[in-house]
């Protein structure tokens, strides 16, 4: 199809694209008009996306529509921008590159442009043949290693990092940190026009992160879509604030108490229930099964599909019993196919709750109108506020409302509550590149012969994201800006032995305890020398703290001096126990 020329500077957003284009993504995505922050984006954006070669970082809530952006960037890159050139999709889970592919595929039709995914032993020399190109984190970085090495970077017009919060993974993150850097490096010294585009939802120190990306950026703090949260704890549903709002009667034999609460919500539509690893997202749904009658209507439908499908019956005999009664399981441990079979299942209501680990949560489109998380792990890892908010962000989407329900223990009920009522990510991005990463970042530059000598390891190693732990060091004065040279601050830190969060804290703390000094108070003496980020699992005993108070307040002066000192009155004491006071019993012995 050969499309009409946009014009020069557009009013609205949509109009990068030529009129044609612009009717069909409507068509594709279902809209009339993009959201307002959409609109907002493209708009503050407006030059850097006509003009300039500058990379791009945008932050927004899960399911606010982040991908309809990048979508539209791209299919504008190659239609309008840079035509003749590529687009290439980095994503960090095999499961998201076939429904990608999927969509890029109708989305890039009117275009006539190819789609290829690279995945497992596909040649490198199909590059040629795709416009749009759908890998892994490992697949980009061998393919834009050999585009170096062949100086054909340039047929790259935009590299598209979903996910980008990766960077700062155990595993995985330093090899995503190593592709970025060699596209920095190649646009600073080689003059190259390719572009990143990085998206991401839970990147807290995002400022740091568009200043390693030499980046132009746009943030989205509005959320879109209307998620009500509840705690469940036994047969108890609790708000956010603590009030118990329902008791549930639960079912016999269920140890992960969910079988009740599945009941109560599955007729508000599908769910998708987050579990703490794959073998007991199939211990839930054999669980949820047991309590479930066969659905006559889907079970012919669904023999049908595996059928078709042609699924291994020895490997789906276990399953079938929870399809025939609207579960399934969505795991690492399920092949490509049986993976594609549950997902369309679930999109098409074939069933109604689909049991899964957290790696669903980063991107792959199943939203649902409830959402329950199992516990306070997943894997081996504690639910941080950033996996927290990713798992929530599959309840509702900007057109429905969503539920999201947390499955824990009394003692975790603070905990709950911090991820819950937390607007501070605490995920910032931080280098991987541990002493393994570090020498693959330095081999493949020696390799393509752009990094010679010290003074060239000196300049790749800016590119890097190490560059803003230099950042965290000068604005905390634990490092001369200039020199580099240590402070007297940050040698003794150095020679400390601790984290140096924890020193810092010490550090403004005892500052704070000069400025105001309390000299023989022996409460005080007691507050200074407590341990830093010495806390109790189980919790402070508000209540029991409130009454010691209210008790010695008149006749203990040097407590009052602590609590004023401290900004504690009885007021903030009381608010304190309105918010732990499910999760509190006296237990006067341990102050």
């Amino acid at each position: 199809m050969k499309s009409d020329p946009p014009s020069s500077k557009f009013q609205s957003p949509l109009d990068i694209l030529p009129p044609t284009l612009v009717a069909h993504f409507r068509r594709v995505y279902r809209i009339r008009e993009l959201l307002p922050w959409q609109s907002e984006c493209l708009s503050a954006l407006r030059e850097t996306i006509e003009g300039s070669s500058e990379n791009i970082v945008i932050r927004a809530p899960t399911g606010a529509g982040k991908s309809l952006v990048s979508d539209l960037l791209s299919i504008y890159y190659l239609a309008v921008k840079r035509v003749g050139t590529k687009v290439v999709y980095v994503v960090p889970y095999v499961s998201l590159l076939s429904e990608k592919h999927e969509k890029l595929e109708i989305l890039f039709s009117p275009l006539t442009l190819s789609v290829l995914s690279l995945l497992g032993n596909k040649p490198y020399n199909l590059f040629d043949k795709a416009d749009i190109i759908l890998c892994t984190i490992e697949k980009a970085s061998q393919l834009i290693y050999g585009l170096i090495e062949t100086c054909e970077l340039s047929k790259i017009s935009m590299v598209v990092i979903d996910e980008v919060q990766f960077v700062g993974d155990e595993q995985r993150g330093s090899l995503l940190e190593t592709l970025i850097a060699k596209i920095l490096y190649c646009q600073q010294f080689m003059n190259n026009e390719i572009q990143i585009l990085a998206i991401s939802a839970t990147i807290d120190n995002f400022f740091d992160f568009v200043k390693w990306m030499r980046a132009k950026h746009y943030e989205c703090t509005e959320f879109y879509t209307d998620i009500k949260e509840f705690i469940k704890i036994e047969n108890k549903l609790i708000s956010p604030s603590g009030q118990v709002l329902e008791t549930i009667k639960e079912q016999s034999n269920d140890k992960y108490k969910i079988c009740a609460l599945v009941d109560l919500v599955l007729s508000r539509g599908p769910i998708l229930a987050f579990s703490p690893s794959k073998a007991i997202c199939e211990e839930l749904a054999t669980i949820l099964s047991t309590h479930r009658t066969i659905n006559v209507i889907t079970s012919e439908f669904i023999k049908t599909g595996i059928e078709k499908a042609e699924l291994v019956e020895e490997r789906m005999t276990n399953k079938v019993g929870w399809l025939m009664k609207g579960i399934a399981c969505h795991h690492a441990g399920l092949l490509a196919g049986e993976r594609l079979f549950i997902e369309d299942l679930y999109r098409s209501l074939a069933i109604n709750t689909l049991i899964c680990t957290s790696t669903l949560a980063a991107g792959v489109n199943l939203p649902a109108n409830i959402v329950i998380i199992v516990g306070l792990k997943q894997g081996t890892s504690q639910v941080s506020v950033s996996m927290y908010k990713q798992m929530r962000g599959r309840a509702g989407r900007v057109t429905f409302k969503g539920e999201c329900y947390i499955l824990c223990k009394q003692a975790e009920q603070k905990q709950v509550l911090n991820l819950i009522n937390s607007t501070n990510l605490q995920n910032p991005v931080l280098s991987t590149l541990d002493k393994h990463g570090m020498s693959r970042l330095l081999l493949e530059g020696i390799s393509l012969k752009y990094v010679n000598g010290n003074d060239g390891i000196k300049k790749y190693v800016e590119f890097t994201l190490l560059t803003s732990a230099v950042d965290f060091l000068v604005g905390n004065e634990l490092v001369e800006e200039k020199t580099l040279a240590a402070t007297k601050l940050g040698e003794i830190v150095a020679r400390s032995g601790g984290h140096i969060e924890e020193m810092l804290i010490a550090y403004w703390e005892l500052q704070a305890a000069n400025a105001k000094y309390l000299p023989c108070n022996k409460a005080f003496a007691l507050y200074m020398t407590s341990p830093i980020l010495c806390v109790n699992e189980n919790g402070a005993n508000w209540i029991y703290y409130l009454s010691y108070y209210r008790k010695h307040l008149d006749s203990r002066k040097d407590l009052k001096q602590v609590a004023d000192y401290l900004s504690i009155n009885e007021d903030y004491l009381i608010a304190m126990t309105q918010i732990a006071l499910p999760n509190l019993v006296y237990n006067n012995s341990k102050l």
